[in-house]
């Protein structure tokens, strides 16, 4: 079911528990605006029981997530940290999301993150229990 359309599209399935995002590219987009969409993202992740996040960066060239939306990223994989997301399937390069795994503070123990080049290898992966 779609949850969100807009900057970016989120569709949740309460069968899998699985959060779909498609993120636009960010290197078009302000820091405001690349907030409010991660800031979307969270308040569906809280709103729903999501235990699966796909993120779809697909569209964001490499680089994109350096700066402040790197900054934003960073903060924004964090509070994942605080809620029931155990896994997160990166699709398109960590780098243009500007997301990293030496980024995460030691504190948190979850989610888990992977990087896969497709959404069909992403989903099997967070359907896999």
């Amino acid at each position: 079911m779609i949850i969100h359309s807009g900057i970016v599209t989120l569709d949740f399935d309460p069968d899998t528990e699985i959060l779909v995002t498609e993120m636009p590219d960010v290197s078009h987009l302000a820091a405001p605006e690349v907030g409010f969409c991660l800031d979307v993202i969270l308040d569906s992740i809280r709103g729903f029981h999501v235990e699966g996040l796909l993120l779809d960066a697909t569209q964001s060239p490499e680089g994109a997530g350096d700066g402040a939306n790197g900054d934003l990223a960073r903060k924004f994989t964090e509070e994942l940290g605080s809620t029931c997301v155990r896994k997160v399937a990166r699709i398109g390069t960590a780098d243009a999301l500007g997301m990293q795994e030496a980024a995460q503070p030691q504190t948190i123990a979850r989610p888990f993150f992977r990087d896969f080049a497709t959404k069909p290898e992403g989903m099997r992966w967070l359907m896999d229990k």
